[in-house]
């Protein structure tokens, strides 16, 4: 959108962003990283479990010898430009000014991985509704202001300053609509690897190995599940 080209990338510092195995198996093949240079386990405490379970992938690794539950989201580090605040591992950013740039000013923020970033990231901010089975897109904007307030004053983590009107997004709702799917069922099949990974669960190291043999496997998951219809 028009309004990206100036953003300093506010919902790159601000969120977690939570990766699905499709994302973490892409971008470890792609950039030929290890999967512990991007990937972060949060740790869950105990009293949000039961709310998170079946809702969000819980993974129990054994790291520390007794059962903890985490979900994988991509790690931060700290802003050049922003003092005290964190950033996407991958949000690169710049000084306008330093640039010499006559069209943007102040601090800009662009995805260093934008071509292979988390399916999370391509279907914002449109959400899938489980209860309506609709896509809803939202005004980022009007999240911040009446849901996610901002816990600090740091203009890093301004969101769209302006409230978006639907012709912002006229242009992409196909786009939204197809990502926001696929995000839906990333989602979901990452549940069932969780939910696989937690009946024998293991150390962190071995997790990637684990992974790659799942979606290697995934046509088994659907089997049975799907049903085409006949015209």
């Amino acid at each position: 959108m028009e309004q990206c080209k100036t953003c300093q990338g506010g919902c790159c510092r601000r969120y977690n962003i939570h990766l699905w195995g499709s994302d973490i198996i892409k971008i470890c093949n792609a950039l030929k990283v290890d999967i512990s240079f991007f990937t972060y386990a949060y740790h869950i405490e105990e009293d949000k479990i039961e709310n998170l379970k079946g809702k969000d992938p819980l993974f129990i690794f054994t790291d520390s010898g007794k059962e903890e539950y985490f979900i994988l989201i991509l790690k931060s580090n700290e802003s050049k430009y922003y003092p005290d605040t964190l950033k996407c591992i991958f949000l690169q950013e710049w000084s306008a000014d330093a640039l010499g740039s006559e069209e943007l000013s102040g601090i800009i923020g662009r995805c260093g991985i934008y071509g292979i970033r988390p399916v999370t990231c391509r279907a914002w901010p449109a959400g899938y509704e489980e209860e309506t089975q609709n896509i809803v897109i939202r005004d980022p904007h009007l999240i911040l202001e009446k849901k996610h307030k901002r816990t600090s004053d740091s203009p890093a983590l301004d969101i769209c300053k302006n409230t978006l009107t639907h012709q912002d997004y006229i242009n992409f709702e196909a786009q939204y609509i197809e990502d926001s799917i696929i995000n839906h069922h990333e989602k979901q099949f990452f549940l069932k690897v969780a939910e696989k990974w937690n009946k024998n669960p293991d150390i962190s190291d071995n997790f990637y190995k684990f992974l790659v043999k799942e979606y290697n496997n995934r046509i088994e998951y659907i089997k049975g599940e799907v049903v085409y219809g006949t015209v």
